[in-house]
């Protein structure tokens, strides 16, 4: 195809492609996850409550930075080598955070299996989109989502259950075997056509741009997580980077729209109204999804319930998430349209945030279950809906770069919500 693509590639291939890129977004979704439930004991163990936010935000920063970068670099020097990269700094944080005995080994651990991880979710969905023709997107992505929807689920469970068997540092140290395994076959059997890699070759990386980005991402997030420890926002160290932040993320726009031979994002696309719109719709709605995740398990555990049992509640909103991505990516491939089923989607989300704010420490037992289930449903559905919505409204030349941006978005909304919920939480509380 004139794109790049190798569409006619084999079944048995296809699922053996898929499936190890698959099996690394399991684990990435489980260091995502399983984070919640150990970073009290990771705390404890390395005598850093000062520094408690830090530990579950850092994962974050580097997941923007490498996800914001990723699809530009990958266009240039090639997924399979992008994969490699990704892989090896996953694996390299991982062992970090296994092996450390200190906050800083532990934290570099951490930026490092973010930036690897984070770029193995999004380079996982350039490769998809390079071999799989358009009408059959949505449904490959609605399979795809059952893995990361599971893991979202277990993660808690898995990270608590580590930790109360053989301690919190082998929930880390079990994955790097399997990582590197997977790393390898992924190596070896990801073989993408070089013919849009060649047309990016004589391109330069845009390097003023990933720096200035790279910049902005980091002093924003920065800055929003020590406003999360201290509830004075008019500390120097809030107020300065997230100025100096404003300042290089607008000095970026700048390059990007007026110099940039190669931009590392296609501002002008991402403004679109279309694609706008959907870029805005991704940052709110996996913020509010995260949000919620976080404080109706700290409400489970308020009630009494352990770290497993709160994490046990989540079931449902795996289960439902992972069929509702396969069903509405069904139904996407089978009718072609989109719109009203993302706007019913978009309803169902609503419902079942307004059904978890009612719930109190009276509630029926069952309900968690139910709302939750509820939202499964639809943040599920909504994941299939995004991505086809800015799949078919850019050109295939800059999908990998879109996609990219629209990672990004996502975890800078996590980042975001996290650290506004909890400036409000301890205001109220």
């Amino acid at each position: 195809s004139s794109d790049g693509r190798q569409f006619d590639i084999s079944g048995p291939r296809l699922a053996l492609v898929l499936g190890s890129l698959w099996l690394g977004g399991l684990f990435v979704a489980l260091d995502e996850t399983m984070i919640a439930t150990i970073s009290v004991p990771i705390a404890n163990s390395l005598n850093a409550f000062d520094s408690f936010s830090w530990i579950t935000t850092t994962y974050l920063l580097g997941s923007t930075i490498a996800q914001a970068m990723s699809g530009h670099l990958t266009d240039i020097i090639g997924r399979r080598k992008g994969l490699a990269v990704c892989y090896f700094a996953f694996v390299l944080g991982t062992l970090f955070c296994g092996l450390s005995h200190n906050l800083s080994l532990f934290l570099a651990g951490r930026i490092l299996q973010g930036m690897g991880g984070g770029a193995v979710s999004s380079i996982t969905a350039f490769v998809e989109t390079d071999l799989i023709p358009m009408q059959r997107r949505p449904l490959i992505e609605g399979i795809g989502n059952i893995c990361y929807g599971v893991m979202m689920a277990l993660g808690g469970v898995y990270g608590a259950g580590i930790d109360r068997l053989i301690g919190w540092k082998w929930a880390f140290l079990i994955q790097v075997p399997i990582m590197i395994i997977d790393g390898a076959v992924v190596f070896f059997v990801v073989k993408i056509s070089d013919e849009k890699r060649i047309k990016h070759k004589d391109q330069h990386v845009d390097l003023l741009g990933i720096l200035s980005l790279l910049g902005s991402l980091a002093l924003l997030e920065f800055g929003l997580n020590n406003g999360s420890i201290e509830l004075d926002w008019s500390q120097p160290t809030i107020i300065a980077p997230l100025c100096v932040a404003g300042i290089a993320f607008i000095a970026f726009l700048r390059w990007e729209l007026k110099h940039a031979r190669n931009p590392v994002v296609p501002v002008k696309a991402i403004a679109g109204r279309s694609v706008g719109s959907i870029q805005l719709s991704a940052f709110l709605s996996t913020g509010a999804y995260t949000g919620c995740l976080f404080y109706v398990s700290l409400y489970l555990q308020i009630l009494g319930l352990s770290s497993v049992e709160s994490s046990l509640r989540l079931i449902p909103l795996a289960l439902l998430f992972g069929i509702s991505s396969i069903a509405t990516g069904y139904v996407v491939q089978l009718t072609h349209r989109y719109w009203h089923l993302n706007i019913a989607l978009g309803i169902v989300n609503a419902v079942a945030y307004g059904l978890m704010c009612t719930l109190h420490h009276g509630s029926p037992s069952w309900q968690p279950y139910l709302f939750l289930g509820l939202l499964g449903v639809g943040f599920g559905g909504s994941f299939v809906t995004n991505l086809m919505g800015v799949l078919v409204s850019i050109p295939d030349n800059i999908q990998a770069v879109v996609q990219s941006a629209q990672w990004a978005i996502r975890s800078l909304g996590i980042a975001v919500t996290l650290t506004t919920s909890s400036v409000l939480f301890q205001a109220i509380s």
